[in-house]
């Protein structure tokens, strides 16, 4: 049973972290391209990855992350598995407005797609925002992996 958590647990880290990096080259690569017709197609494209990859990786991984901590004899209150546990929380809190913004970002693009312009001002203003919360979501990820992995005392 714990190989098979493990792989689950581990599987969706690895999908978690590579939505997170893949979303972020298109949207930079397609923003970069200042076209509302290309921001628009990939704007919907990493929304779909976030529905179908990134979503059901955050419903897994504290599933699989309490199981195994049950199976290997952890107890909650370690001090890593805590502290990795307020930071997916802050994680999936940062998401959801991410989504949000990035549901904002495709719905502008595809605005300006419609009327044949760039992308607006009011997308890269959301953009910005996206790249504000985007960040420490990636970093607080990857201190989380390093949680995981090393499993500190303190």
């Amino acid at each position: 049973m714990y190989h098979l958590l493990l792989f689950l647990h581990m599987l969706s880290a690895a999908i978690l972290l590579g939505t997170i990096l893949g979303v972020a080259f298109f949207m930079i690569r397609a923003t970069a391209t200042r076209s509302s017709t290309r921001v628009a197609h990939i704007a919907g494209s990493v929304l779909s990855v976030d529905i179908y990859l990134t979503f059901p990786a955050l419903v897994v991984l504290p599933v699989t992350g309490v199981l195994l901590s049950r199976v290997a004899g952890f107890a909650m209150t370690d001090g890593w598995l805590m502290l990795s546990s307020v930071l997916f929380a802050v994680v999936v809190a940062f998401w959801i407005p991410l989504t949000l913004f990035l549901l904002r970002m495709r719905e502008l693009a595809e605005d300006t797609r419609d009327a044949r312009k760039p992308i607006s001002a009011g997308f890269l203003k959301f953009y910005r925002l996206w790249w504000l919360f985007g960040v420490p979501a990636f970093f607080f990820t990857l201190l989380i992996m390093w949680l995981m992995i090393l499993k500190p005392e303190f």
